[in-house]
């Protein structure tokens, strides 16, 4: 017999028929019994109609790796069981598509570098989505075409249905397109059984962008130049383009102990007294975002080490 997973309990499954050549014509006269034990059927013993008893999962225990259940019925004579029989029953238990594509979480969250080239695979949904039915097609499922704000002609799915999310368009975190979206982007995909009832569930992907420190420094003037009164008192303050940006900046060569620059706004200044002649000045600019804490410390105390036997009473000048 072959039978459906899942049938309630009840259910009529089969019906065993024996006679008696002595008692034509009274199949009353026979007492029927399983005498292999089975918790899935039980037996009529006046009518040997067999039933389900309890719940048969096809996806669980002995069953997913066999899906057969074999059973020794016994028939009798009745009253005193003067003759019987037995009988050798199996019933093939088949799968039913009982079972949603399911997967470990449905929520991701994943960061993106916005110089991240195109084609980049972001994200393999198969690696965290299963079906629990035993058998195909019952057990596949397929990935339904991405949605969501801001996902389309960034992100694709691909091969159509795989699962597998890549990166189509583009992610300059600067871009005004990219801006106005925050820079934020949610991806919705749906994982769908591929066999009726056709179950699904939605995944939510949400792509955050990193910005990536690329464009170098630049001066807004390729070259400063200042007149200074040889009697300006020292601490005076050179008039210069204000610096929005933290920056590190280090006078060289020999002169160091005629000029200062502020370490934060790079405003020039007059820390100390003048000779009257001109003093050219190079200035090596560097982002602190490239640098860490140490290399900072590094430098101010290089520029320290340039001015040492000088006169700065402020220690905000280099």
């Amino acid at each position: 017999y072959t039978i459906l997973e899942e049938l309630s309990p009840g259910t009529i499954v089969a019906n065993i028929t024996a006679e008696d050549p002595d008692d034509e014509g009274f199949p009353s006269h026979l007492l029927y019994s399983i005498t292999t034990f089975s918790k899935y059927f039980m037996i009529n013993q006046l009518t040997g109609t067999i039933q389900v008893a309890q719940r048969i999962d096809r996806d669980a225990g002995e069953l997913r790796q066999n899906p057969t259940i074999s059973l020794e019925v016994l028939v009798k004579d009745r009253p005193y069981g003067g003759q019987e029989n037995r009988i050798q029953i199996t019933f093939i238990v088949e799968d039913v598509n009982d079972n949603p594509a399911t997967c470990q979480k449905f929520t991701f969250s994943i960061m993106v570098p916005e110089r991240t080239a195109k084609g980049t695979l972001l994200l393999d949904l198969n690696k965290f989505c299963f079906d629990d039915d035993s058998e195909a097609p019952n057990n596949r499922f397929s990935f339904t075409m991405p949605s969501g704000v801001g996902s389309g002609g960034r992100f694709l799915q691909d091969p159509a249905g795989s699962g597998k999310i890549v990166l189509i368009g583009d992610l300059d975190y600067e871009n005004p397109s990219n801006l106005a979206a925050g820079n934020k982007y949610t991806v919705i995909i749906q994982v769908q059984d591929v066999a009726p009832p056709y179950y699904k569930n939605n995944i939510y992907v949400y792509i955050l962008t990193s910005p990536e420190n690329e464009f170098p420094l630049i001066f807004d003037r390729p070259s400063y130049v200042f007149d200074v009164s040889e009697r300006r008192p020292a601490q005076g303050h050179l008039s210069g383009p204000e610096e929005k940006r933290l920056l590190s900046i280090c006078m060289v060569r020999a002169v160091c102990h005629h000029f200062g620059l502020h370490i934060a706004s790079g405003s020039p200044g007059v820390p100390g007294c003048l000779i009257g002649q001109r003093h050219p000045q190079t200035l090596p600019l560097q982002d602190w975002e490239e640098q860490g804490t140490s290399d900072k410390e590094r430098r101010n105390e290089d520029c320290r080490e340039r001015r040492r036997g000088g006169n700065y009473p402020d220690e905000h000048y280099l």
